[in-house]
């Protein structure tokens, strides 16, 4: 569908760009954390898919919380306003399906907070929803039955990483591979086509 479509674009314009005689390095990093989006995507999406919506902690499958931790990482990646606040918005949703009510809150402050910098969000919010989801939360004392594993993951093999995970970055763009996957210093970076793995 269209988040194939999405990273297969998000392939041609990284190919393009580290074979082309002008190199923009903003242009490639943003490319970067949107191919790594787009697949966080897909990833929520094929995960969300394989079952019926829980109705709280005790319903939840693993597929829902692995698609609902996948969610509230996918809210760390820098992606244009629209796509991180759709983003942030289904993290909210799956969070509190799963009991996981302080992340839930999280989500709530991220938008609200997102609306007082940038005036353009506050009329795509609906503050009543919020402050809806955020009483909710409250009223559950912002408890968590799934904590978030990580907020950060390998860019190949989108596994959580945590601070024990032995991995190599890209001296460009923000990739992080882990070394289990295969990786190791000194390698072209299989990211961006340009950086070195240190």
């Amino acid at each position: 569908g269209k988040l194939d479509e999405a990273l297969q674009a998000c392939n041609a314009a990284l190919r393009a760009h580290a074979s082309g005689g002008q190199r923009d390095e903003a242009t490639m990093r943003s490319l970067v954390w949107y191919h790594l989006g787009v697949r966080i995507m897909k990833r929520v999406v094929d995960l969300m898919q394989q079952q019926p919506p829980s109705s709280g902690a005790q319903g939840a499958t693993p597929q829902q919380r692995a698609g609902t931790h996948y969610a509230t990482m996918l809210t760390s990646v820098p992606l244009r306003s629209e796509h991180w606040i759709r983003a942030v918005r289904a993290a909210i949703d799956y969070n509190i399906g799963i009991g996981n009510y302080g992340a839930g809150a999280r989500g709530v402050e991220m938008l609200r907070r997102k609306a007082q910098e940038d005036l353009t969000v506050r009329g795509a919010l609906d503050a009543s929803n919020l402050e809806s989801k955020q009483a909710q939360c409250a009223a559950n004392r912002f408890a968590n039955a799934f904590p978030q594993p990580s907020m950060v993951c390998c860019f190949h093999t989108l596994n959580f990483l945590n601070s024990s995970s032995a991995a190599v970055k890209c001296s460009l763009c923000p990739a992080i591979l882990l070394i289990a996957a295969g990786y190791s210093r000194g390698q072209r970076c299989p990211c961006c086509h340009l950086g070195a793995l240190m």
